[in-house]
Formats: structure tokens, C-alpha cells, sequence
């Protein structure tokens, strides 16, 4: 047949008197320009006619690539509120001057549940009290531990907020020891009161 036109990834083809329309994939090429990092290309094809997947594919792509214009794009396509706000963010920041790629992807790491690539990016962007604050809030004492400043402050802060969830878990014991540890002691003493252990005073000297 004869090529009459095209709209997206359709072919439209004229044979005699009768008019048919092909649908022309390119997902795959889609992924190889994501694969060859090639984003620019990957988007412009992607704009003939790409599925919901894909556009959410080549916006975590962009992302990571720190082309946050292009990842805006993607996102809006598929009204991916979660990633525009955070692509927001960024703008602000920017504008404030803030501009360290390695605590964006860090913040983006994190947004994507992939904590441990978020501290190492928070890491190498000279923020590791990021890292130590995300680690603290997700209850991952731990890791938080890893990438803890030297000084008293961050290790009474940390010990402060591992105190606080064993409260949570009702495990005050817990809770007025590490309390002690990170030099609260009138919260230790609160518990101390409340529980009446004598021994806390005595051997904790608190």
C-alpha cells in the first residue's frame, strides 16, 4: 500500500480504495537510547506514543541522570504528583543556591525507598548527618551509627531518638537507659520515678 500519513506510531496505508492503519512499536528503541543514556532521543521518541510504564521508566532515568527538566516532563505526562513535588524541591533549592547533585540524588534515593544508595550519595555530597537522620527516623539505628559525625550532639541525638521508640515499643527499661547514655537524665529520671527503679539511681548515678 501507499504511506499516507502517520499520527504517533500509527502508519496509516492506503491499498486501492480501502484505508489501514499499522502500529509502528518503539518501546524497545525507547530503552536502548535509556540504555545508551541517550535521554533527549529516548523522550522525543517516546512522544509518539509511549505507555504509562515507559514514561515512569524514563523519568527515574533522567532523575538519576540529573536532567531534572526532562524527568519534569516525563512525570507531568503521567501526573506523577510524588516526583513533581520533589522535582520542585529541587528547583527551590537550586534557586537558593543550593545546588549539590549528590544530596539530590541522595533526597531521590531516599523518595525511591533505596536507602543505602541515598547514604552513600548524602555521603559524598558532605552531608553524612542526612544519612543519619533518614537512617534514625526509619527506627535503622544501625546503619544510623555508620554515618554519624563525630561529636557528643550527633550521638546524643541519636541516642535520644532510639530512646523515644523504645517508648513507642513500651520498653521503658530500654527507653531510661538510653536516656542515661545520651546525658537526658530528667526524662531518665521521669522513668526512673514513674517505674520506681531505685537501682537506675544508684548505679546510673542519675
Amino acid at each position: 500500500g501507499l504511506i499516507v500519513g502517520f499520527n504517533g506510531c500509527t502508519i496509516y496505508l492506503l491499498h486501492l480504495c480501502t484505508m489501514s492503519g499499522i502500529t509502528v512499536p518503539v518501546t524497545d528503541a525507547v530503552y536502548r537510547y535509556m540504555g545508551k543514556r541517550q535521554l533527549d532521543n529516548a523522550y522525543h521518541l517516546a512522544c509518539l506514543g509511549e505507555t504509562s510504564k515507559t514514561w515512569e521508566a524514563l523519568g527515574h532515568a533522567c532523575l538519576e541522570q540529573g536532567q531534572f527538566n526532562l524527568a519534569k516532563k516525563c512525570f507531568s505526562r503521567i501526573r506523577d504528583v510524588k516526583y513533581l513535588n520533589l522535582l520542585a524541591q529541587f528547583e527551590e533549592a537550586t534557586k537558593r543556591g543550593e545546588n549539590k547533585m549528590n544530596i539530590y540524588l541522595g533526597d531521590y534515593y531516599a523518595y525511591s525507598g533505596r536507602f543505602q544508595d541515598a547514604a552513600r550519595n548524602y555521603q559524598h555530597g558532605g552531608a553524612p548527618e542526612r544519612a543519619m537522620t533518614m537512617f534514625s527516623d526509619l527506627r535503622m539505628f544501625d546503619q544510623a551509627k555508620e554515618y554519624m559525625v563525630a561529636g557528643d550532639m550527633d550521638q546524643q541525638k541519636l541516642l535520644n531518638k532510639q530512646a523515644e521508640w523504645a517508648i513507642t515499643m513500651n520498653e521503658q527499661r530500654r527507653a531510661a537507659e538510653l536516656f542515661v547514655a545520651a546525658n537526658n537524665y530528667q526524662k531518665a529520671i521521669d522513668l526512673a520515678g514513674k517505674n520506681k527503679w531505685t537501682d537506675l539511681y544508684v548505679n546510673k548515678k542519675i
